[in-house]
C-alpha cells in the first residue's frame, strides 16, 4: 500500500528560534533576546521578532506561526499569543510604525482600526473571517466616517495586510469595484521637479546602496530599484509567488530564467494577471545576471525583507530632502517616464507589466498633467527610456 503524502510540516524550531531574538532598527540583523546592543552596527536600539516578520522571512501565513507559537515551550510564553484584536496589537503597532512617520498619525490609525474591529466585528478572530466580513466593515466606514472614505479604505488595507488573509484582498477589492467606492490616488508630484531624474539616479541609489551591509545586500537593494524603475513590476508577495518578491529560479508562478543568453521572466501578478517582461536596458540585464548567479534553481530571486527595503529607500529620500517614497511610487516613475518619452500610451500599457486599464494608468500613474505643463529640461532629459544618468 503506497503511503500517503501530505503537506511539508512547518519547521517549529526556525519559528521559535526567530520569535526569540530580536532585530536590530538600524541595520536589520538579528540578535540574541539579551543582547543590550548589536553584534554588527553596535547601536542600542532593536525591533522585535513579530508573527509578521517571521511570516515574511520564512515564506508562511501569519496564521501558520500563531499556530506554531502558541505550541512552543512554557520558557516563550505561549499565553502571549493569539490572534485576538488584543493580542496582535503589538504587530499592528510595528506595521503602521514602518508605515506612517508621524506619531499622532499612528495612534489615530490604530485607534481607528481598534473601533473598527470592535464595532464591525466585534471579537471575531482573524482567521474566521469571511467576505461578508470585509463587506460589513466597508459599509462601516460608509456610514460612520462619509467624508473620510479615502483615508479610512488605506487603513482598513493596512488591517488587512496585518492578517495576511490572502483572500480578503480580493474580496475588497471586488466589492469597491461592483460598489463603486473610490479608491485613494497618492500622487509624487516631486518628481516634477527638473533635478529628480538625477537625485534618484546619483543620490537615492548610491546611499541605498551604502546602507547595506555585505555585496549581496548592496546588489539586491540595487537590483530592486532599478528593475523597479526599468520594468514596472510591482513589489508582490511571496506567499502568492506573485511580482518581484514572489519571483524564483526556474519555477513557481513567477519563475525567471536564462535562455539562450537571454532572460525570460514570466511574471504572475495580481486578479491573475500574468506578464513576460521583454524590456531589459543593459543595466538591468546586467544587475539581474550577477544576482541570479548567486541563486540555485527554486530560490527566490529577492531574499530581502520588504520592511527593510522601504526602510532604505524611505531613508534615501530623506537624504535628498524629498518625501518618502515608497516602493510602489517606483512603478508610478515607470509609467510617468514612459509617457514623457514619448513612447505611445497603448503600447506603454503593454509593456512588462503593464495596465489592463488604460485609465488606471492616466488615473494613478502618468503624471502628465503636472509634467507636460513642466519646464522642456525636464523633457529633454527623457528623450531616451531609460534616462541615461
Amino acid at each position: 500500500m503506497s503511503q500517503k503524502v501530505g503537506r511539508p510540516k512547518v519547521d517549529r524550531d526556525a519559528i521559535w528560534n526567530l520569535y526569540s531574538q530580536k532585530e536590530c532598527y538600524f541595520c536589520g540583523k538579528l540578535n540574541l533576546a539579551e543582547a543590550e546592543k548589536c553584534s554588527s552596527c553596535g547601536k542600542r536600539r532593536f525591533k522585535p521578532m513579530t508573527p509578521t516578520k517571521i511570516a515574511r522571512r520564512l515564506a508562511i501565513s501569519i496564521p501558520t506561526v500563531y499556530r506554531a507559537l502558541k505550541e512552543k515551550p512554557e520558557q516563550f510564553q505561549p499565553s502571549q499569543i493569539a490572534t485576538t484584536f488584543d493580542e496582535m496589537a503589538k504587530d499592528l503597532k510595528a506595521f503602521l510604525e514602518s508605515r506612517i512617520k508621524g506619531k499622532t498619525g499612528r495612534n489615530v490609525a490604530y485607534n481607528f482600526i481598534r473601533q473598527l474591529w470592535n464595532n464591525a466585528w466585534g471579537k471575531k478572530r482573524f482567521e474566521n473571517l469571511d467576505e461578508s466580513d470585509i463587506v460589513q466593515a466597508v459599509a462601516y466606514i460608509k456610514s460612520n466616517y462619509p467624508n473620510q472614505v479615502r483615508a479610512k479604505m488605506i487603513q482598513l488595507r493596512f488591517l488587512i495586510r496585518i492578517l495576511k488573509v490572502p483572500e480578503a484582498r480580493t474580496w475588497l477589492e471586488t466589492h469597491l469595484k461592483t460598489t463603486g467606492l473610490p479608491r485613494s490616488v497618492r500622487r509624487i508630484d516631486w518628481i516634477a521637479d527638473t533635478d529628480f531624474p538625477s537625485k534618484m539616479f546619483q543620490v537615492i541609489r548610491p546611499h541605498a546602496v551604502s546602507m547595506m551591509e555585505t555585496d549581496e545586500e548592496k546588489l539586491e537593494i540595487e537590483t530592486i530599484l532599478l528593475v523597479k524603475i526599468y520594468t514596472g513590476i510591482r513589489t508582490g508577495d511571496r506567499n502568492d509567488e506573485r511580482e518581484l518578491w514572489g519571483t524564483r529560479i526556474g519555477e513557481g508562478k513567477s519563475p525567471i530564467q536564462i535562455i539562450n543568453d537571454k532572460i525570460m521572466w514570466h511574471v504572475y501578478a495580481k486578479k491573475a494577471e500574468e506578464w513576460d517582461i521583454t524590456f531589459y536596458p543593459e543595466i538591468v540585464r546586467e544587475k539581474l545576471m550577477k544576482l541570479m548567479a548567486l541563486r540555485k534553481h527554486g530560490d527566490y530571486l529577492i531574499t530581502l525583507e520588504q520592511e527593510r527595503a522601504r526602510d532604505v529607500l524611505a531613508e534615501a529620500c530623506e537624504k535628498v530632502g524629498i518625501p518618502k517614497m515608497t516602493l510602489h511610487d517606483l512603478r508610478k516613475v515607470y509609467g510617468t517616464w514612459l509617457a514623457l518619452s514619448g513612447i505611445d500610451i497603448l503600447i506603454a500599457s503593454e509593456l512588462n507589466v503593464g495596465w489592463l486599464d488604460l485609465n488606471t494608468l492616466k488615473k494613478h500613474y502618468a503624471h502628465i498633467n503636472v509634467l507636460a505643463k513642466g519646464p522642456q529640461e525636464y523633457k529633454k532629459l527623457l528623450e531616451k527610456f531609460p534616462p541615461q544618468l
